[in-house]
């Protein structure tokens, strides 16, 4: 799809233009491994990897009018998030049905090309919404920033017209004694594992499989809610409250 490259160069000019920045890469051993895991009732607690770091996300921002659109989020927090895995799963949120064309692309700046630029069927659903990589037969090289984003484009004509929102991701393989620990998390404290440790990728994944799971109740939600307010996700976390 020849549009999919102008999502891209979007979203790299939009990171330029709004003075965004990747914080300087870390090392799990020296920093979230001596965190201790512990469960909250309300929610997992997310104890970001590197603090203080610029930010690293991009929310619904446009260069032209949004107009009557759906808000949008994609559910990562404003600086590099982490991931656990090689193929993580990634989620978005829509406040309502978007029927225009959604993108959603995958960058990495030492290739020209995107990684990943699929256009999402029709109509993409209000709600949170993800995208498994291990679908599309892509993995992230440890150690490594990318850059995902999902566009709506609202005149094909127009890209400037475009809405974006874009975060960053590292696959950082646990080792060690991170590693046996998150292992050894019960199953029922395990969004809470990964997120004390700087997981966050691996969090709301393990939140958005229990809501899943649960059909929407209301324990599920309230822990995934409770998880974007951390980060500012404010409308994503509204969603999640009053579906419950």
């Amino acid at each position: 799809m020849s549009r999919l490259p102008i999502a891209a160069a979007m979203a790299a000019a939009l990171v330029v233009a709004l003075g965004l920045s990747r914080p300087s890469a870390g090392q799990p051993a020296q920093n979230a491994s001596s965190q201790p895991l512990i469960a909250q009732a309300s929610g997992p607690v997310y104890k970001p990897p590197i603090r203080g770091a610029p930010q690293g996300r991009i929310g619904g921002a446009t260069r032209g009018a949004v107009g009557d659109l759906p808000k949008l989020e994609v559910l990562a927090p404003d600086h590099v998030g982490w991931s656990a895995a090689d193929q993580p799963t990634l989620y978005w949120f829509l406040s309502r049905d978007a029927t225009q064309t959604v993108q959603f692309v995958l960058t990495v700046d030492t290739q020209a090309k995107p990684i990943l630029e699929i256009e999402l069927a029709k109509p993409v659903k209000a709600g949170i919404n993800g995208l498994a990589l291990a679908s599309h037969g892509v993995r992230l090289q440890p150690l490594v920033e990318y850059d995902w984003s999902v566009v709506i484009v609202t005149d094909p004509g127009q890209r400037s017209s475009d809405v974006l929102a874009a975060g960053s991701i590292k696959f950082v393989p646990p080792a060690g004694e991170l590693a046996g620990r998150l292992a050894a998390a019960p199953q029922a404290g395990k969004a809470a594992a990964y997120a004390e440790a700087g997981y966050w990728y691996d969090s709301i994944k393990i939140l958005s499989d229990d809501v899943d799971k649960a059909g929407g109740s209301a324990p599920a939600r309230l822990g995934r809610a409770a998880l974007l307010e951390q980060v500012g996700l404010a409308d994503a976390a509204a969603f999640d409250r009053r579906a419950r």
